[in-house]
């Protein structure tokens, strides 16, 4: 006799699946992106939207340096995090900013996986798969800047289109023009928003001509019910959308000019003294994990659309495109082939995978991958090398480094290095300004080279310290070296007020 069958054990076991591997997946993305505070420039982002807050407006010139650079104009599109960072650092112990960090990977974790759910027809361990791997794809630029802010938005974005594409109503266009409208005074990656809506409304078009002239590969039920004539309306308003920012047009000029091509030597030697903008193939990123890690996304990626790109709509592949392309032009944009990835890989997934029999070994390959990253992650740190309780930043004032420059006895001017500016405003302006902070697009290539070709020749640091009355030098442990081969230290004329394995604070004790 045949036993009688058990309903319920099937959809207890898959339950327990989809558990666990939900589970793994949070706290894997919890251990890859809590950790503390490891970059200088939010601490001027906070004291830039403690400025706003306090006087309603956003400031329009660089301000805080004691040097004509104060005139130079700032562009502040990045002003809404300003607000929301320094609202954080008043709810939140310093101490304690790893946490609202790691919030932010599992909220970036959570739209990537409703994204890859959608895109995948409902396949939960596929989209918990794919969110993992957009993650740590991300984990290397994973940091408390506004670009962690703009991430979230560009996939509610992403998410917001693919609504459209299914029901191109009302709710669905607001909800697009929502994320773009803060998208626009969160980061100047903001002007990709008008270039994906037109790919989506070109992409839109030519699955029209596909669908009516191609042998049926492709399936059509990607293009949705939106038409072309929506998706061109939809991107005619999300560009007046994108131009609701603090700067208007000449934010769009800032932010393109530094991106594409910068318009003057100046602007070029800027870009090539920050780090997040150097070329892939630059020598001195080839030691980031991150780097690999990207490129090979990329690369699995672009190997399974060549297969299957019938299988494709023409928007899929068209955003592929611009996030390839995007990808390759620069180390900081290594993190975007995750978010290609979650795009063109879910729609692949073959029909045999949305059985209930094939989301156990599904769910096992989910729980495979987060354990991987967790036990890596768990021994060897973050994709930065960082841990939830430690991360080494050689830009972080310690804290006998604080005590120091919160003696209200010090009062004047400062040199000081390029990391350790923002902090300094943020800890102490105005009563200490400094020489230079973080915003090197907006110093300039050439300010930035003569600020670094004092500490190589005695009669420049001599004739800047006369000039602007420097009373105090905060530098970083490389510049204090080349300091002290100056004839202006042999002579006398600095004395150590505060000195640690990372910085030294020295006054000025003799006139120049």
């Amino acid at each position: 006799m045949r036993p009688f069958p058990r309903p319920l054990a099937q959809p207890f076991a898959a339950d327990a699946w989809r558990l666990l591997a939900v589970t793994l997946s949070i706290l894997c993305v919890a251990l890859i992106c809590i950790q503390p505070l490891r970059v200088t420039d939010f601490w001027l982002q906070v004291k830039i939207g403690e400025l706003i807050v306090h006087n309603m407006r956003i400031p329009n010139t660089l301000l805080f340096p004691f040097t004509p650079a104060q005139n130079a104009p700032f562009h502040a599109h990045e002003w809404l995090p300003s607000v929301l960072f320094y609202a954080l650092t008043q709810a939140v112990p310093e101490d304690a900013l790893g946490l609202p960090l790691g919030a932010l990977g599992l909220l970036l974790f959570a739209v990537l996986v409703q994204l890859a759910y959608r895109r995948s027809r409902g396949c939960t361990p596929v989209a918990l798969l794919l969110g993992l791997l957009a993650m740590v794809v991300e984990n290397f630029r994973h940091v408390l800047r506004p670009e962690v802010l703009a991430l979230v938005l560009l996939v509610l974005y992403l998410l917001a289109l693919e609504r459209f594409r299914q029901r191109a109503n009302a709710a669905s266009t607001a909800l697009a023009l929502l994320w773009v409208v803060l998208w626009t005074n969160t980061h100047g990656s903001y002007v990709l928003a008008p270039l994906i809506a037109a790919l989506f409304a070109l992409g839109t078009w030519l699955d029209t001509q596909r669908a009516g002239h191609w042998d049926g590969h492709w399936d059509g039920h990607w293009a949705g019910q939106a038409r072309p004539r929506h998706c061109v309306g939809l991107g005619l308003a999300v560009l007046a959308c994108a131009l609701l920012n603090a700067g208007g047009l000449d934010s769009w000029r800032f932010v393109l000019r530094f991106t594409l091509g910068p318009d003057t030597a100046d602007e070029w030697a800027a870009r090539n003294f920050v780090s997040e903008w150097l070329p892939i193939t630059d020598a001195r990123v080839r030691h980031l994990p991150g780097l690999w890690i990207g490129l090979g996304c990329l690369a699995l990626s672009g190997a399974l659309v060549l297969r299957n790109w019938r299988q494709l709509s023409s928007v899929d592949l068209l955003l592929f495109a611009m996030f390839a392309v995007l990808s390759l032009s620069g180390i900081r944009f290594l993190v975007y082939p995750g978010i290609a990835a979650v795009l063109v890989l879910a729609p692949l997934v073959p029909p045999a995978w949305q059985s209930a029999q094939a989301r156990a070994p599904l769910f096992a390959a989910v729980l495979a991958l987060s354990g991987t990253i967790f036990g890596v992650a768990w021994v060897y740190g973050n994709t930065q090398g960082n841990f939830p309780y430690s991360a080494a930043s050689p830009y972080t004032l310690t804290a006998a480094m604080l005590r120091a420059l919160d003696n209200p006895a010090l009062q004047g001017n400062v040199i000081t290095t390029l990391e350790f500016g923002g902090e300094l405003v943020y800890r102490s302006y105005p009563r200490l300004r400094p020489s230079i902070d973080p915003r090197i697009d907006a110093y300039g290539g050439r300010y930035y080279i003569g600020h670094e070709r004092m500490f190589h020749h005695d009669a420049e640091l001599t004739a800047f310290r006369r000039t602007y009355h420097v009373k105090y030098l905060l530098l970083d442990t490389r510049h204090f070296a080349l300091l002290m081969h100056l004839p202006s230290w042999a002579a006398g004329h600095y004395t150590i007020l505060s000195l640690d394995h990372k910085a030294v604070l020295l006054e000025c004790v003799a006139k120049p």
